[in-house]
This record gives C-alpha cells, sequence and structure tokens, in this order.
C-alpha cells in the first residue's frame, strides 16, 4: 500500500472489495496470489478458504520513499521457517511476484512437497488482443494551392465520403485501455469546377481532382464514464498516398493558365489527433497541414513556384467486429 504517513495501517478490506487475483503458485496447503493496481503490486497468501494480504507499504520518511515490510514476519510464522538460512533469505526479500515466487518454490524444495507454478506467458485469445473495426465516415478537405507572391491561388473546400479500417492491439487485455492502432482509409475522389477571376467576372474556369489514401499509425488511451462506455484520445503518424490536379483555363480565349499535377512522393509524412466515444467508435480526428510535390506544371500566368497544403477534418462511425 501506499501511505503518505508511517502510521497509516490502512489495508485491503478483504471483506467488502472485489478484484482480479493472479495466481501465481500453488502448494498442497497454500496458494500465492498477486494483483496490480496502476503501479503498485500486492501479494496474498490462501490457507484453508482464508485470503491474507502479505503486508507492505511505502511511506515518506525525510522526503525519502521507505518500505516498511511486515510481510517478512508473516511468512516467517505462517510456515514455520527456523533455518537460519532461510530466515536470512527473508530478511533481504523483495515485496515483487518474482522475488516472492523464487523464495517459496526452494523452500518447496526442501520441503520435497509438490508445486504448481502459473506459466506467466498468457495465451490471450485473438478477439481478446484485437478490435477490429470497419468505419464509414465524412471528410472535411480544406486545399490551397497558390504562388508565393500570389498572383494567383485556388481554394478547394470540399466534403467527401471515406472508407477506413481499424485494427487495434491491446497492451492489456482485462482493462483494455492503452492499444496501438493501424489506420487505413480510402477518401472517395473529388472532382470540382470552379472559377477564378483577374479583372472581370468569370475570367477563368478552374478544375480540382484529388485522389487518397492514409496509413496511420497511432498510440490510443481510453477513458472510461460508465459500464461499457468510454471516450478516448489518440496521436500519431499517418503516410498519405495522394495524388491529383489543378487546371486553369482562360475562359475567353480558351488558353491554359496552369496545369498542375501533384503527388505526395515527398513530404507525404503528416501527424493526426483523434476524439472519439466508444460504444459504437464514434470519432473525430484532425490531420494539419499535409504538404505535397508537384510532379509537374506549366503555368503562362506566372512564372513564381506554386505551394499546396490540404487540412482534414474526419468525423466516422463504425462498428467493431470482435
Amino acid at each position: 500500500m501506499l501511505a503518505k504517513k508511517e502510521n497509516n495501517t490502512t489495508v485491503f478490506n478483504l471483506s467488502s472489495e472485489t478484484f482480479l487475483l493472479k495466481e501465481l503458485l500453488k502448494f498442497s496447503d497454500y496458494t500465492l496470489y498477486s494483483y496490480q493496481d496502476k503501479n503498485n503490486e500486492y501479494i496474498f497468501i490462501e490457507s484453508q478458504g482464508k485470503i491474507e494480504f502479505l503486508k507492505y507499504k511505502k511511506v515518506k520518511k525525510n522526503n525519502k520513499k521507505v518500505g516498511i515490510g511486515k510481510f517478512v514476519s508473516q511468512i516467517r510464522e505462517e510456515f514455520d521457517i527456523i533455518d537460519l538460512k532461510n530466515q536470512k533469505i527473508l530478511t533481504q526479500l523483495k515485496y515483487n511476484e518474482d522475488d516472492l515466487v523464487n523464495f517459496f518454490i526452494e523452500y518447496t524444495k526442501q520441503k520435497k512437497q509438490i508445486y504448481n507454478k502459473n506459466d506467466t506467458s498468457v495465451n490471450r485469445d485473438f478477439k481478446d488482443v484485437f478490435n477490429i473495426t470497419p468505419k464509414l465516415g465524412s471528410s472535411f478537405n480544406s486545399q490551397s494551392v497558390k504562388t508565393i507572391n500570389d498572383k494567383l491561388k485556388n481554394s478547394l473546400n470540399e466534403n467527401n465520403i471515406n472508407l477506413s479500417l481499424d485494427i487495434e492491439f491491446f497492451f492489456n487485455t482485462l482493462l483494455k485501455k492503452s492499444p496501438i492502432i493501424f489506420y487505413y482509409t480510402h477518401y472517395n475522389e473529388i472532382n470540382k469546377e470552379d472559377t477564378f477571376s483577374f479583372s472581370a467576372s468569370n475570367d477563368s474556369n478552374i478544375f480540382n481532382y484529388l485522389k487518397m489514401n492514409t496509413i496511420n499509425l497511432k498510440y490510443r488511451q481510453y477513458f472510461r464514464i460508465r459500464k461499457n462506455q468510454y471516450i478516448y484520445a489518440d496521436a500519431g503518424f499517418l503516410v498519405h498516398s495522394s495524388n491529383g490536379k489543378v487546371e486553369s483555363i482562360y475562359t475567353p480565349t480558351n488558353a491554359q493558365i496552369s496545369d498542375l499535377k501533384y503527388n505526395s512522393d515527398e513530404n507525404n509524412l503528416a501527424f493526426s489527433l483523434d476524439l472519439g466515444y466508444y460504444n459504437m467508435y464514434l470519432n473525430l480526428s484532425y490531420i494539419p497541414k499535409m504538404t505535397g510535390s508537384f510532379d509537374s506544371f506549366t503555368s503562362n500566368a506566372t512564372s513564381d513556384s506554386w505551394q499546396f497544403n490540404r487540412n482534414l477534418l474526419n468525423f466516422t462511425i463504425g462498428y467493431s467486429i470482435f
């Protein structure tokens, strides 16, 4: 237990508190269990149907953390340890799962007793380790293409449908609080016509085309709000594969002003943020500043260099297959 003061004697109330114990070692008359809460580890011994907590706590003494281990005297009395070598080992014993298991195994071997050790490698069912979630979403794509001195610029603000797949790998099977996520999204093509005016109205027609896929690797943290309902936040990096074009044509003469073709072979790494509600996977994600490079371009209006960047805001809903 963690205690603020040395005289704090608070321990588990075994008659009212409910928690899941992990079996470590089983003797003919005793069973050794452990329990973890946050970064704290607690050890229990069961004998004749009675469970006893091996008492240990850390307190602050002179601004230093000091361990108070009453478990040593508990084990000495319970197991009638009178051998001097074992007593010395016991006084130097650290309060953790591995050290206590090793001590009891050696003690059991000396007594020539039979014991069973729990396999520490956890065989988790595939459905407990992974969440696989298909999603359907709507995206708001905000894209700007312009010359450095703004002689000619074009903006694309368009909604489109996206299809995605979440694959979550959970670090903890029981709590399911923190997974790593592999996230693939396919964005439907965007074809958009617009106009741009130099001096008179409708001087030019502008055609935008965009096609994109993203692969995302993220870390997620779940926060429980009530039974089977969670909110979550995650962040990570994505690689986007996109290509498209921006074509400008001067209306009166039908002359081509610019023909820009771009892809994401360069600068295709972006950062993404997600917020969501888990019951049926509602997800809001933001992908800022997805920059790209031009494959080729021709421009009769300006000799300036071109720039473009893109922001994506997604809203998706999905259902976990398992």
